[in-house]
């Protein structure tokens, strides 16, 4: 959609403001529509913000407020239609960069149909409805179809990215057709008046809440970590408070549900929620081996 706004202009040239996911993605696509592209950064992968996310394709995951549902459904679902044709393009690459594993969701108590986010945030547009036809239906299993100690357990198929391998492809490309970086902090919307091209395309993320002064972006901290690579780890899980994915960088260890998370933009690392998400981990992993089959 970025593309179309800048050829509607007609130039030639174009600048990309950040070199995250969007940011990579927004050049590529433009290199391929015939522009000459640069992108300016203040920071290059892997210390950029979207290598933090946690791998796992889920486009309507806090991306609105309920409130905004209907102006941005439409919208929305155009978006996610185009990029799962181009994600199901990527798959049985070199290194898997995206891959569909099998997530398994586990509680003690029936499953709701829209389970809750924490107390301290705000309810959220639902559109997975609008392309159903993309997604696997999640399966409820019987006790005796899996190892898990749980009474309730569902299975779904989900699509992970190994955002590592992944970030390569577009990064690659970029400069394998003459792309140019140029790494340069901006501080104010002036300083892009300075840039020689005339035509941007704006994507920072997070870093238009400070460069825009655009307090509608809002982060929503979580608190990961990253245990070493298990190769023979094929599915992820889930329950209220954990989440885990089998990267193949390392299996992603995420604490979920304890609040405090909306509105926080502290990235340090919090070495207790880390042990406490590891320890569930293992709760569950050690109810595996004591499950009879």
């Amino acid at each position: 959609m970025a593309l179309q706004m800048v050829q509607a202009t007609g130039v030639r040239e174009l600048a990309v403001i950040g070199c995250g996911a969007l940011g990579l993605t927004s050049a590529v696509l433009a290199q391929r529509a015939g522009l000459s592209v640069r992108i300016y950064a203040k920071a290059l992968p892997p210390r950029v913000h979207s290598m933090h996310a946690s791998g796992l394709w889920t486009p309507d995951s806090r991306i609105s407020d309920a409130a905004h549902a209907l102006e941005f459904g439409e919208r929305w679902e155009a978006m996610v239609r185009n990029s799962y044709a181009t994600y199901q393009g990527l798959l049985d690459r070199p290194g898997k960069p995206v891959s569909w594993i099998d997530s398994y969701s586990l509680s003690h108590r029936p499953f709701v149909a829209h389970p809750a986010f924490a107390a301290d945030e705000p309810a959220y547009a639902e559109f997975a409805d609008r392309v159903s036809d993309l997604t696997f239906p999640s399966v409820t299993l019987d006790a005796d179809s899996h190892p898990f100690a749980h009474r309730h357990v569902r299975r779904e198929r989900t699509m992970m990215f190994n955002i590592g391998t992944y970030t390569n492809l577009p990064m690659s490309e970029f400069l394998g057709a003459g792309g140019k970086i140029i790494v340069r902090e901006f501080d104010t919307p002036g300083d892009l008046l300075m840039l020689p091209e005339s035509t941007l395309i704006h994507a920072t993320g997070f870093g238009a809440r400070a460069l825009f002064g655009d307090r509608a972006v809002i982060p929503v901290r979580g608190q990961t970590a990253r245990l070493i690579p298990q190769p023979e780890i094929t599915y992820g899980l889930r329950t209220d408070t954990l989440s885990v994915v089998p990267r193949s960088d390392g299996l992603l260890v995420q604490a979920l549900g304890h609040g405090g998370d909306f509105g926080n933009d502290n990235i340090a690392p919090n070495r207790a929620e880390t042990e406490a998400a590891v320890r569930q981990l293992a709760a569950i992993v050690d109810g595996m081996r004591k499950v009879k089959r």
